[in-house]
């Protein structure tokens, strides 16, 4: 019936129309209008996690405080369930358990824990004065990142384009040294 008032017009309603007016009419159509092209509400995005799986990764968590991210996602996956090891991180995260000891860590705590492990080495050059010139002497030095010890492997001098040729055989009794 609404529909069909838009199509007469105020006028016409006026004349045709005597159970209702045609204002009730026009609000009737206006509303017909407005639900065809009201549609429901959906989330943009991907769905979230659903609230049992969250369960189950949190119960998992708890039960074996031992296991981590990549260890829970296993025991999921046996589950049947696909679960990425980030979603179950955070799921963690929003539960308030602590992140697992085997996440990696960044490269500055890699540094710190391995220090005293870690020995850099390379070559400086000098400029010596000989009796047939200028002479460039090239050292192989290491560097104990640990410490900021350094070690002189040795000195060779650079002449007609040959590569110095040295060896760390000072260092090799050192226990920090030993491979």
């Amino acid at each position: 019936m609404a529909a069909k008032g838009k199509l007469l017009g105020r006028k016409l309603l006026t004349q045709v129309a005597t159970i209702v007016t045609p204002d009730t009419l026009l609000g009737w159509y206006r509303r017909l209008i407005a639900a065809k092209w009201t549609y429901q509400e959906r989330r943009a995005g991907r769905p979230g996690l659903m609230r049992h799986l969250k369960a189950l990764i949190v119960r998992m968590a708890t039960d074996n405080p031992s296991w981590g991210c990549c260890r829970i996602q296993g025991a999921m996956k046996n589950l049947g369930h696909q679960i990425a090891r980030s979603t179950i991180a955070r799921a963690q995260k929003e539960q308030g358990i602590k992140p697992d000891p085997d996440r990696p860590a960044s490269w500055r705590s890699f540094l710190r824990t391995h220090a005293n492990m870690i020995v850099g080495a390379d070559f400086f050059t000098t400029e010596v004065w000989t009796m047939s010139g200028l002479i460039t002497c090239y050292t192989l030095f290491f560097i104990e990142h640990g410490s900021r010890i350094v070690h002189i492997a040795g000195s060779n001098y650079h002449t007609r384009g040959q590569m110095p040729t040295l060896s760390p055989s000072g260092l090799s009794g050192r226990s920090s040294m030993n491979a």
